[in-house]
């Protein structure tokens, strides 16, 4: 993927030249800081077929950022040992 700077917060990644049945994939992540150690990354679909996106999410984006997201908030965060 392909990856630019879009605005002051943010970062659109956009897949190969060749796309799927929508053209091709463009994602974009807008970076927030919620305290001076904690940020928030939202993620959408810019462009491209939702499949793709799903799968893209599912395969690539999730597996590789597993040590440092905490799910939907049915999940409970890490607790430190006392």
């Amino acid at each position: 993927m392909r990856v630019t700077k879009s605005g002051a917060r943010g970062v659109r990644l956009e897949g190969a030249e060749r796309g799927g049945t929508k053209g091709r994939l463009a994602v974009a992540a807008d970076i927030f800081s919620v305290a001076p150690s904690v940020l928030v990354v939202d993620v959408k679909k810019d462009a491209g077929d939702t499949l793709e996106y799903r799968s893209f999410c599912s395969e690539e984006l999730r597996p590789a950022l597993k040590d440092i997201v905490w799910g939907a908030a049915a999940e409970t965060p890490p607790t430190a040992a006392v």
